[in-house]
């Protein structure tokens, strides 16, 4: 027989992994058949934001990314080069040259509203930026025949 706790104590009992604390909220349900048992919904401030979970699946990936290739040039903390932008974007099936992939990156960052580089090697994403690229990717790479 399930221990019937109250709502504010259901946090306490089933701590969420970080990426469900904003989209899930946990609750008792005393629906009809519902035995008492707790059940995770969709939080308010998720329903209120229209954040989904996939959402938050999406960005984790594009975070392990960024982790993975972040810091492999220590002139570039916490943001990518366009060297490491390149090589990431292998992780989406992905592959350009390392002049397509400085194109692409200030391409994007021109279109966001900042200024570019002449010598676009010198420019970088942050987190934020890379995150929204790769969320338009498909606006900056050609695919003439089916290939990238």
């Amino acid at each position: 027989q399930p221990k019937e706790v109250d709502e504010d104590e259901a946090h306490k009992i089933v701590p969420l992994p970080l990426e469900e604390e904003f989209t899930c909220e946990v609750r008792l349900d005393r629906s009809p058949g519902g035995k008492g048992l707790l059940r995770r919904r969709q939080s308010r401030e998720a329903l209120h934001d229209e954040v989904r979970e996939a959402d938050l699946c999406f960005i984790k990936y594009v975070k392990d990314i960024f982790e993975r290739y972040d810091g492999a040039d220590p002139r570039w903390h916490n943001r990518l080069h366009f060297r490491q932008f390149r090589a990431s974007l292998t992780h989406v099936n992905i592959y350009v040259s390392d002049e397509h992939a400085k194109e692409i990156l200030c391409m994007f960052l021109r279109d966001s509203g900042k200024t570019t580089c002449i010598d676009m090697s010198q420019e970088s994403l942050r987190f934020s930026e890379y995150t929204s690229l790769l969320l338009n990717i498909e606006d900056y790479v050609l695919k003439p025949g089916g290939s990238t």
